[in-house]
């Protein structure tokens, strides 16, 4: 988008950062390791055509030895909104994922018009928190005034559900 003025041109521009995540999981802990990756390194993944990339980062490696060694392709876009607040105390992350959508067939997350279908109903959305040690208690009464269903919500599966 480019705005003129009196011989000055302001352009806005919209900077995608794109990480590769790998989640651990292990009794009820999660740990996460990640990375960045450029755009056309991604788009060469999503289109099988990463095979001759060498780098020196040891997350990226890893997963590019699985790409070749089990055949590793994508399986669906999982698409959503967040909000995301921190707290310093104990290191509280709050979020809100919400607008949860499914692109099961077709994995090119660059696709403007990339047609998915909601997994959750619009006015519902998914509230997680996480901190290490103890929740402070001031955002544990602020918790307790939030109407809540407590579960497990995979994001993923859900997406996965979808035909």
């Amino acid at each position: 988008m480019f705005y003129i003025e009196k011989n000055i041109e302001y352009v806005f521009i919209i900077t995608i950062i794109i990480r590769l995540e790998k989640k651990l999981k292990h009794n009820n802990m999660t740990s996460k390791d990640q990375t960045r990756i450029t755009k056309e390194l991604c788009q060469n993944i999503i289109e099988g055509k990463s095979f001759e990339f060498k780098s020196n980062d040891k997350l990226l490696n890893e997963f590019l030895l699985e790409i070749k060694t089990k055949g590793l392709k994508p399986s669906i876009i999982v698409d959503y909104y967040r909000m995301a607040f921190t707290y310093p105390v104990s290191d509280v992350r709050v979020t809100f994922d919400y607008n949860i959508k499914s692109g099961r067939y077709n994995y090119d997350i660059f696709d403007e018009n990339i047609v998915s279908q909601p997994v959750i109903e619009n006015n519902l959305l998914v509230l997680e928190v996480k901190f290490n040690e103890v929740l402070p208690e001031a955002i544990a009464i602020i918790l307790k005034t939030i109407p809540t269903c407590r579960q497990a919500f995979s994001k993923f599966a859900a997406c996965r559900s979808i035909k």
